[in-house]
C-alpha cells in the first residue's frame, strides 16, 4: 500500500484579554514531501502578537498605544530525517503608536478667520430624517 498525499499540516489559534492586554497566538506547520524521505516544512510557531490599546495619556488628547509579535518562521528541508537546508528566523517586533485627537474647537482655532467655520448639531433619530438642531459659527 502506497501513501498518496504528500502534504501533511496543522495549525491553531488562540485569543484572548489579560490585564488589559489583547493577546493572539498562533502555530502552524507545513511539510511537503518530496519523497518518501525528503520533505520540505515551512510556518510559524508560534506567532504571539500582544498589544496594548490606545488610550490617553493623562486627559490629554494624546492617545498612546504599543503592539508587538514575536515569532519563530520556519523554512527548512529534510533528506533522511538530516535537515540539509534551514531557513528559518525568530524575530521581534514593536510598533508605538501616538495619536493626537485634538477637540473640534481646538481645530477650528488653527483655521484663518477668514474662512468661515460652522458647527452643526444634528437630530439623534437620523434614520427618520435628518435634521439641523442648532448651527453655530466656530471661529469670529
Amino acid at each position: 500500500m502506497r501513501a498518496t498525499n504528500r502534504t501533511r499540516r496543522f495549525g491553531t489559534y488562540v485569543n484572548g484579554t489579560a490585564a488589559g492586554l489583547q493577546i493572539a497566538a498562533t502555530a502552524d506547520r507545513n511539510d511537503f514531501f518530496n519523497t518518501a524521505t525528503s520533505l520540505t516544512s515551512y510556518g510559524a510557531l508560534p506567532r504571539v502578537n500582544v498589544s496594548r490599546p490606545e488610550r490617553p495619556i493623562a486627559g490629554s488628547p494624546i492617545y498612546f498605544g504599543v503592539g508587538g509579535e514575536y515569532v519563530t518562521l520556519l523554512r527548512s528541508t529534510e533528506n533522511d530525517g538530516v535537515k540539509t537546508n534551514d531557513q528559518g528566523l525568530s524575530r521581534f517586533d514593536v510598533a508605538p503608536t501616538l495619536r493626537v485627537h485634538p477637540s473640534f474647537q481646538t481645530l477650528a482655532g488653527c483655521i484663518s478667520t477668514e474662512i468661515e467655520i460652522y458647527r452643526f448639531d444634528l437630530n439623534e433619530d437620523w434614520r427618520s430624517g435628518v435634521r439641523v438642531m442648532r448651527r453655530m459659527r466656530v471661529n469670529p
